[in-house]
């Protein structure tokens, strides 16, 4: 029940009890792990998102707007902070901000990553021609770009902000952020309108009242979250559906 981003660890099927959240005895729900680390794991939970496969589902703000909304998923609670895109470089490269990019090798996460639409839509912002004026380098992880800017295969990551933490904790390069975009509205708990309203009510309440708990106060909070907090995602859709976004892109609600 605690998420690293989207990168959740996967394969089988399992029933857990999440009693530890506050729910009551006997409170199970049956959860389906993926890891998202190729494109063709994150395709297919899509495709299951879109068709109602799951009951309960942690997915990102895109994921909502274009997808989950349609399906029928209601919003349970959002993760308190919000997410943006940190580009970082090595600390004595030359590049200075997002225009020191052209000509240079962007790495990113998955194209279909919160991060990663956000990336493009301030690379467009900054002048940049996505086709012509950068090369972008999708990874499988975080981890994989910042291994890749250390051995000089790419200029530049754009990155999460826990993923970016995590990494300086750990690699022995220096690294300087040249731009955080702006922020969107949380990642978020959905679930669809089949599961009972009072269990509904239960599972909101177990995730609001999560920061009471001895691991919720050491990891995430979480807040109350409705459909309409979403437009700034909207928006941000309809700017990148004028760019080629490698075919993700999904019709515009």
């Amino acid at each position: 029940m605690v998420p690293r981003g989207l990168f959740v660890l996967l394969h089988k099927r399992r029933k857990i009890r999440i009693q530890p959240l506050g729910f009551r005895d006997g409170f199970v729900y049956e959860f389906e792990f993926f890891q998202f680390i190729m494109k063709i794991f994150y395709e297919k939970f899509m495709q299951n998102l879109a068709d109602a496969e799951y009951d309960i589902a942690f997915i990102q703000p895109f994921d909502f707007v274009r997808i989950a909304t349609k399906a029928g998923y209601l919003p349970l609670a959002a993760l308190e902070r919000p997410p943006s895109a940190n580009i970082v470089v090595k600390a004595n490269s030359g590049i200075k901000d997002l225009t020191g990019l052209r000509g240079k090798v962007l790495g990113m996460p998955p194209a279909v990553a919160a991060v990663s639409y956000l990336t493009k839509v301030a690379l467009k912002g900054s002048g940049i021609d996505l086709d012509k004026d950068i090369e972008l380098h999708y990874l499988r992880t975080h981890d994989d770009c910042i291994g890749e800017l250390a051995a000089g295969r790419v200029d530049a990551c754009a990155m999460a902000l826990l993923p970016l933490r995590l990494a300086q904790s750990r690699i022995n390069i220096s690294l300087r952020l040249i731009k955080q975009t702006s922020s969107i509205s949380s990642p978020l708990f959905v679930a669809h309108r089949r599961v009972p309203e009072h269990d509904r009510e239960i599972i909101k309440r177990a995730l609001l009242d999560f920061d009471q708990t001895r691991a919720g106060r050491e990891t995430l909070h979480f807040k109350p979250v409705n459909e309409s907090d979403y437009a700034d995602v909207r928006e941000y859709l309809r700017q990148l559906k004028e760019l080629e976004d490698d075919g993700y892109m999904l019709e515009v609600p």
